[in-house]
């Protein structure tokens, strides 16, 4: 017969999994773990369990069952809110970071006016390239319309190899970027990472 210590055990369980994994995993995906364990306790027969007729368990003991099941399920959705908010804010505060470092290379390092080879292009690309490897879609969206706009990703002669954009976005991890509707005409995003990309009517 089940005990309330073995379901505080099989939560404890669940409660390891969620945590020391290192995959995300999303609420419905803890919830529904947490239904599969209950369902598995339920299959195994309430009167393995001790609530059936024949059971010393009572309506009470269902009660605390469930409540001691539920806890993990609980802190782990609250937990992955938590970082799920946190990981946003970090986000945020990286953008705002680039776009502030590249508006000084703009202003005091006159970006715009360097020539290929210059230190202010290197240390602009490699800002840009890791800004890319560090947001969601809808970041690398900001980051891409600000150097077209500002414009640092475009070919100023399109069939000259020699003229590259002052940022050249090559090796750029742009995967999942949501440039929808994007108007990005004549912008280079050669040998950039597009995997998974939503392009729909950009204007390339």
């Amino acid at each position: 017969m089940v005990t309330l210590a073995s379901v505080v055990v099989v939560a404890a369980l669940l409660n390891i999994i969620i945590y020391v994994s290192e995959w995300r995993i999303s609420v419905i995906g803890v919830v529904a773990l947490g239904a599969a364990v209950l369902a598995f306790l339920i299959a195994l027969g309430w009167e393995w369990l001790g609530f059936g007729e024949k059971g010393t368990k009572t309506s009470l003991d269902l009660i605390q069952f469930l409540v001691v099941l539920s806890i993990p399920i609980a802190v782990a959705v609250v937990g992955y809110q938590v970082t799920e908010s946190q990981e946003q804010r970090a986000q945020d505060e990286a953008l705002q970071a680039y776009l502030e470092g590249m508006g000084t290379l703009l202003l005091d390092e006159e970006l715009l006016s360097s020539q290929l080879g210059e230190d202010v292009r290197t240390l602009a690309r490699a800002r840009t390239l890791t800004i890319l490897g560090q947001v969601d879609g809808a970041r690398k969206r900001s980051v891409v319309l600000f150097l077209y706009e500002s414009q640092l990703i475009l070919w100023h002669e399109p069939q000259l190899i020699q003229d590259p954009p002052i940022v050249v976005l090559s090796g750029a991890e742009l995967s999942d970027a949501n440039l929808n509707e994007a108007h990005l005409s004549n912008a280079s995003l050669r040998l950039t990472d597009l995997r998974r990309a939503d392009l729909s009517g950009a204007d390339l």
